[in-house]
């Protein structure tokens, strides 16, 4: 059985997490964890593709990196990630489903945060193994905000994994 895995009410099984997540949104409709209009869900999925595809196999790879140069190639290719997302969280803010940010949905979580903050906390291995640095700068000023206003809701903070534990659990991705 892989996990996550969730057996539905007429007994299918569904694996992998987006699909769960966008599953569970659409039986709760009620909780408005994604748009109704389906160019918004469009920009959503974009959003969460760009986290999953850019981010999430960069902090692994810069962890698996035996090579100093990979390693700085990995970080370069992280903060691009970074910057993109960055990006992309600014476009949504701009647009009315984003009244503004600072989360995908303004003032409230979304399948946005569901599927890509528990990603966010495994920086702290990064920075603490390989010496990223997350510029506090005007590109990535839409992230630092983000990760600001999740980090402090406890839809994030009941769940979090310690900064001490997650380093500590990556070390076997160590090159």
């Amino acid at each position: 059985l892989k996990v996550p895995a969730l057996r539905t009410p007429s007994g299918d099984l569904l694996i992998e997490s987006l699909v769960i997540s966008e599953f569970v949104a659409d039986q709760f409709p009620e909780a408005h964890l994604q748009p109704t209009d389906a160019t918004e869900r469009a920009q959503l999925r974009l959003f969460v593709e760009i986290f999953a595809s850019k981010i999430i196999p960069n902090i692994y790879g810069s962890l698996l990196s035996a090579r100093a140069e990979d390693q700085e190639a990995k970080k370069e290719t992280l903060l691009a990630g970074i910057k993109a997302v960055s990006d992309e969280l600014a476009r949504q803010w701009e647009r009315p489903s984003g009244k503004g940010g600072p989360l995908w949905f303004g003032d409230r979580f979304s399948l946005a945060e569901i599927n890509t903050v528990s990603f966010v906390n495994q920086f702290v291995a990064v920075k603490v193994h390989r010496g990223l640095v997350i510029p506090q700068s005007e590109e990535y000023a839409a992230f630092h905000r983000w990760v600001d206003a999740f980090s402090q809701r406890p839809e994030y903070t009941q769940f979090s994994v310690p900064d001490d534990v997650v380093v500590e659990k990556l070390k076997k991705f160590l090159a």
